[in-house]
């Protein structure tokens, strides 16, 4: 036997009314008798170039997080990419998360410039990142072919 909690039980449940529209619900239950304490609705728009627009609400009574989020991803002209997303808790209109992100991102590497905000920190990043980079070198690193 073990002391260790069951966690809690995950629902989703996702409809395409429209091509390219996707809305999603997921909640979580508590294994315990407590009930539904998760419910989060996402909108997500694709274009077909590959842009995304997205429109979020989540309720956590746990974490005490009751919120709205929306995010744009918008392809650039010459390999670049921008994002930025927003979360904003409803009742204290606090800033939860703010994300913003600039890639450059040619065939087989990228380089990406990115800030991510929240009330208690603020990150800034350079990533650099290879792709098929272990194939020539007769390598078989994860997440390949």
């Amino acid at each position: 036997m073990s002391d260790e909690p069951f966690i809690p039980l995950e629902m989703e449940s996702g409809f395409y009314p429209v091509r390219n529209l996707r809305l999603k619900y997921t909640n979580q239950t508590d294994m315990y008798g407590d009930g539904l304490f998760y419910h989060a609705v996402e909108t997500d728009y694709f274009s077909n170039r590959g842009d995304v627009l997205g429109i979020d609400y989540r309720y956590d009574s746990v974490k005490d997080i009751n919120s709205i989020s929306g995010s744009i991803w918008y392809l650039l002209p010459y390999n670049f990419a921008a994002g930025y997303s927003l979360e904003r808790a409803i009742e204290t209109e606090v800033t939860i998360e703010e994300k913003i992100r600039l890639i450059y991102q040619p065939a087989c590497w990228s380089v990406e410039l990115s800030s991510n905000y929240t009330p208690d920190d603020q990150i800034f990043m350079v990533t650099f990142r290879l792709a098929n980079i272990g194939s020539p070198f007769g390598i078989d690193l994860p997440g390949g072919n």
